[in-house]
């Protein structure tokens, strides 16, 4: 099931993006002692076995934040680290009902038909490690730095492997950033995420939910998108599979030529609770 469940592609010497069928995807690096495993998808294909197939290192596991199509693989791993202000958020996704919820939702496109769904949504919760900004993941003659960059939710990160120039920054740098969770920040926040992944060096961007990379300059694209946000010129969005009551009032402002697979293309998905500032 393992290998035909996920799609992997090679993105840089020691790095591979594993894709699943539910458009979500997971990065592995390796180093000379150890590999790193940022995210883990949600859990239903055979992910371990998968890695198997491409090395026999020692893995952590790092999420990027505490959705459930991050953190939902993780019963397949010992722990998981995540960033502090994401543990509550995690420990919400990891629970019986946002596991039967989501399960339920994919199961005609993205489960195997020999795939428990009992199984899956009865899984115990592994132990989750707090991580702060900065903190450094040393898997030998390779560093990957952890950046707190909090938007999508108020403990996102992105890690950066400065040894290929690449940014895994998860769901807060793609064409369409969602912003209308109670647990997302503000949109200032996020422009000033977006603003510390500017100034750092890499060329390279590995999205969570995209097979392929993006240029740099995809976080220009957003920070004026951001920073142009009328909501007299967006219009109303709905997505089949999140509860309506979340995503109540949610809006999508665009810039660019579509659909969204143009190069051009970038939309922020919000409320306008989130064009007010972050209470601190």
């Amino acid at each position: 099931m393992s290998k035909e469940y996920f799609i992997v592609n090679k993105i840089d010497n020691g790095i591979f993006h594993i894709f699943d069928p539910a458009q979500v995807g997971c990065t592995l690096i390796l180093g000379k002692e150890k590999a790193l495993l940022f995210d883990t998808c949600y859990g239903i294909g055979d992910l371990k076995t998968t890695i198997r197939t491409i090395t026999d290192l020692p893995i952590t596991v790092v999420n990027s934040h505490g959705h459930i199509d991050h953190i939902g693989g993780n019963w397949q791993f010992d722990e998981a680290y995540i960033h502090s202000d994401d543990l509550s958020l995690a420990q919400q996704h990891s629970s019986q009902q946002i596991r039967k919820q989501f399960i339920t939702s994919f199961k005609e496109q993205s489960v195997p038909p020999n795939f428990s769904v009992d199984k899956f949504i009865e899984r115990e919760i592994m132990p989750l490690l707090p991580i702060k900004d900065g903190h450094i993941f040393d898997l030998g003659q390779r560093q990957l730095q952890v950046i707190h960059t909090p938007g999508h939710s108020q403990g996102c990160i992105s890690l950066l492997d400065k040894k290929t120039g690449t940014l895994l920054s998860a769901d807060i740098v793609m064409p369409m950033v969602w912003m209308f969770f109670p647990e997302s920040t503000s949109i200032k926040t996020l422009v000033n995420s977006l603003r510390k992944l500017k100034d750092l060096s890499f060329d390279k961007i590995v999205s969570s939910h995209f097979q392929n990379t993006f240029p740099k300059n995809l976080i220009d694209k957003l920070i004026l998108c951001a920073n142009n946000i009328d909501v007299n010129k967006s219009k109303s969005y709905s997505i089949p599979f999140i509860d309506q009551e979340i995503q109540k009032g949610a809006l999508i402002y665009a810039e660019g030529r579509e659909p969204v697979v143009s190069s051009d293309y970038v939309a922020i998905i919000f409320n306008e609770s989130k064009l007010q500032e972050d209470r601190t």
